[in-house]
């Protein structure tokens, strides 16, 4: 089972491709079997977002094994793009949704509800619990 990260914004947003040849970020539209994450947002606009991983385990820094630091190295590169299109995206929406949880939650009531900014989005962050919702503004302080 994998963490599943959902992103949601007022305006369309760029996809990006999984690659299987160069794994990397990715963005995609959400498939029939996720339509009910719909339901945790109030924007129209609703993405899955994945890391390296092609899901959102990638995202999670506590996953990587010590053993091989290059999976740490992988992981920090993913939330660095994440970080990057969330600025973009801040650019088109004044605020975005987010909503993390385990494949198969994606209609869950969030267990947490949390308001973050961009600034709170770096390669060092840790990752969410389960079924978090969070809206991101932008801005540091």
């Amino acid at each position: 089972m994998c963490w599943v990260l959902y992103l949601a914004c007022d305006q369309p947003l760029p996809l990006q491709p999984f690659d299987r040849e160069a794994p990397a970020f990715n963005v995609a539209e959400l498939t029939p079997r996720e339509e009910p994450v719909r339901g945790q947002f109030s924007k129209p606009y609703v993405y899955l977002v994945g890391a390296h991983t092609l899901c959102g385990c990638g995202f999670d820094r506590g996953q990587a094994n010590p053993d091989h630091p290059e999976e740490l190295e992988t992981t920090e590169a993913s939330l660095r793009s994440l970080h990057a299109y969330l600025s973009d995206a801040l650019e088109a929406c004044r605020n975005l949704e987010l909503y993390a949880c385990w494949d198969g939650d994606q209609g869950a009531v969030p267990d947490h509800r949390w308001n973050r900014r961009l600034s709170d989005f770096g390669s060092r962050m840790s990752w969410f619990p389960d079924r978090t919702f969070i809206e991101v503004s932008a801005g540091t302080g």
